[in-house]
């Protein structure tokens, strides 16, 4: 007898930049209601879900990634009432809704930092990684060009806090029980509600955190999390963002009971080496070093996603025609029918035999 797939396993996943996608009320934002009038038309582009990027409350400082409420809708997106409605919408259509979990960090602006600095007793303190000195071996900043370091010095707390993004964007304490309570119950929140996953971000810098600063031990994090959803919803995933070497994927899908699905990072580059060289062998190459997912788990495979094109590790003259090709991809979508002719060229282009993936269509 033949094991039925997972859902997600053959999925054509549709990526929506909330802010970006459909404005439905004329105040220069889009907003929750205007996705859930586009859903037959996603539906139509042959998408089995959609993945939204973040609608919570945020002082949109960093596309909305920076949150002060991971259980309140930013009032420009629209109430809880309209994801309610979206989310019913999308399921009668046979779409799935894909959410982001960002708990790798928080706004400086939310009440548990604002808390923590003020009053070194608080218990909301501990939520936040906070020294004296900044760790001279630390990891670099994500964004060197913005940031000199990961610490950053806070006048009120008289302390360094750290930040592997943006100083406004502090890191949680992901070693402390009481902040992965707090994480369960936005999880749980979500689900109740009909979310059919999320989508991970910054999962390799959060196991990191969970580790207190070893990745190996904070690999924990990933089958907690999966033990959660799946007892809430046995079909619910999650979708990491993990950008390591490609051997390396094998540590977030576990035994199959961590990540239920990575983001290709890998495979995405060298696609574009293939095009940049007009040829396919660095693409069938990187197939060929690719590792094989366990049993309930599968990889996303992309063309551009909301993440900046990584090219590290594929040579000075590789980097530059991959981003020339990425130019003129963009420049083709935006004249007169260029979208529709890119979702064409994607669906041709994952029509070749994958086992072990997913596809994401992605609105820019």
């Amino acid at each position: 007898m033949k094991t039925r797939k997972s859902w997600y396993s053959q999925s054509v996943i549709y990526q929506i930049d909330t802010s970006l996608f459909y404005d439905s009320n004329g105040d220069g934002c889009g907003d929750i209601q205007g996705i859930t009038e586009k859903l037959h038309y996603i539906r139509r582009l042959g998408a089995t879900a959609v993945w939204i990027t973040p609608f919570y409350l945020t002082p949109f400082l960093d596309e909305g990634y920076d949150i002060t409420d991971h259980l309140q809708p930013d009032p420009r997106f629209g109430p809880i009432s309209a994801f309610i409605e979206f989310v019913e919408q999308a399921k009668a259509l046979g779409l799935r809704v894909i959410i982001e979990l960002v708990i790798q960090h928080t706004s400086s602006q939310h009440p548990w930092f604002q808390q923590a600095r003020c009053d070194k007793n608080s218990p909301y303190r501990d939520y936040y990684l906070w020294a004296d000195e900044p760790d001279p071996n630390d990891d670099p900043p994500m964004f060197p060009g913005v940031e000199k370091s990961v610490w950053s010095w806070d006048d009120e707390a008289k302390q360094y806090y750290r930040h592997m993004f943006y100083h406004h964007e502090p890191d949680l304490n992901l070693a402390l029980p009481a902040v992965i309570e707090e994480i369960d119950n936005i999880v749980l929140f979500w689900l109740k509600l009909g979310v059919a996953g999320f989508r991970l971000d910054a999962a390799s810098h959060l196991t990191k955190q969970a580790g207190k600063g070893d990745e190996k031990e904070g690999y924990w994090i990933l089958n907690h999390l999966r033990q959660l959803v799946e007892s809430h919803n046995p079909e619910a995933i999650i979708l990491g963002e993990v950008d390591v070497p490609v051997k390396e994927y094998r540590n977030y899908f576990g035994d199959g009971d961590r990540l239920h699905i990575t983001l290709n990072f890998w495979l995405n580059k060298y696609f574009y080496v293939s095009l940049a060289r007009k040829s396919a062998r660095p693409l069938i190459e990187a197939l060929d070093k690719m590792i094989t997912p366990p049993d309930g788990c599968c990889f996303a495979n992309w063309l551009r996603n909301h993440d900046e094109l990584d090219l590290e590790g594929i040579g000075e003259a590789d980097k530059g025609r991959s981003r020339r090709i990425r130019r003129c991809m963009f420049i083709s979508v935006a004249s007169g029918g260029g979208w529709r002719r890119c979702c064409r060229a994607i669906f041709n282009i994952w029509r070749f035999p994958m086992r072990y993936c997913c596809r994401c269509l992605v609105y820019r």
